[in-house]
């Protein structure tokens, strides 16, 4: 499992998750349409059609995406189509031709009949009265066949394959598990952090000129790779400025974690400048960390504030 792979799936998804957060729809319901495909209406619409598959998968792969087990289905088992439906049979005659009697009674004169005799609007062959609805009973229910003009309760079931057309017993019939999609909330977190809070800061830097990678890595003396948020390059003249940044949140205040965190990173990757943006604000404790290891702390309750103080600190510098 790479690092450039992750991002990659998260680029390729960006439709899709940007729809999911903008409008809270944190899971992807299955749908099955005539033919008995099951569909997930956001990922047709969202994902390339010729990588759907493929991206689908990586995202369950990196676990962007999680299933969550949404119902049973019946499939053929003999053709293995999902486009299976119940039948109701005669008990006698085994016909499909059935339907559902219902006796009503009009409440104020007793008298009782079928619900196509006895209906809202019409008149009451008894005592004549004009029906209204608050004048009908249910009082029962059963099944007839118009084949064989049978009654009965309960009818006899099977199911039916409209790709083959061959019935089948509950006994034959294949259950296979459907799933929805859910959004896994650290991921929406890293998500966020990487391609929507941080995006007014990559901006400012791409507009002064800067190379910028977002979640970016840095290689440091000793080999090993190192993530920050933002990684900017800029090349001047003989020099090469390389500035990190790295963007922390809290509800109320950002501790010192965080700095002793970047300074691990920092003090084997030798970047130029270093930033730490702290939303809303630092204890004390940190900014004092900070000053000692050299790391620029940026206090601001929004992203956009944090721009504008990061472009004032470069022009200063």
């Amino acid at each position: 499992m790479s690092f450039e792979e992750k991002e990659r799936t998260y680029r390729e998804a960006q439709k899709l998750l940007d729809k999911m957060i903008s409008e809270s729809t944190k899971e992807l319901m299955p749908e099955i349409d005539s033919t008995g495909e099951i569909k997930y209406r956001e990922i047709e619409e969202q994902l390339d059609k010729n990588h759907r598959e493929e991206s689908l998968d990586k995202l369950l792969k990196f676990e962007i995406l999680q299933k969550k087990f949404y119902d049973k289905i019946i499939v053929c088992p003999f053709c293995n189509s999902k486009n299976t439906t119940v039948r109701l049979h005669c008990p006698s005659c085994n016909s499909i031709n059935i339907e559902r009697k219902v006796l009503m009674e009009h409440t104020p004169c007793g008298a009782i009949d079928n619900e196509n005799v006895l209906k809202k609007g019409g008149l009451c062959p008894n005592c004549g009265r004009k029906i209204v609805e608050s004048d009908l009973r249910k009082v029962g229910s059963w099944l007839q066949c118009n084949i064989c003009n049978t009654r009965f309760d309960e009818p006899i079931l099977t199911n039916f394959c409209k790709s083959c057309k061959r019935e089948f017993s509950f006994k034959e019939a294949k259950l296979e598990s459907i799933y929805s999609y859910v959004l896994n909330p650290a991921a929406e977190e890293e998500y966020k952090r990487r391609f929507i809070l941080l995006a007014p800061v990559k901006k400012l830097l791409e507009d002064l000129q800067y190379k910028v990678s977002m979640p970016g890595k840095l290689v440091g003396e000793s080999g090993a790779e190192h993530q920050f948020s933002i990684v900017a390059l800029k090349n001047l003249g003989e020099i090469n400025e390389t500035l990190v940044l790295d963007a922390v949140s809290s509800n109320d205040t950002v501790n010192e974690t965080p700095v002793a965190a970047m300074f691990a990173k920092i003090f084997d990757a030798k970047p130029t400048k270093a930033f730490l943006i702290a939303t809303p604000k630092m204890n004390q404790n940190g900014k004092k960390l900070a000053q000692l290891y050299k790391i620029n702390v940026i206090e601001a309750e929004k992203i956009d504030e944090a721009a504008t103080k990061l472009l004032e600190f470069l022009k200063s510098s």
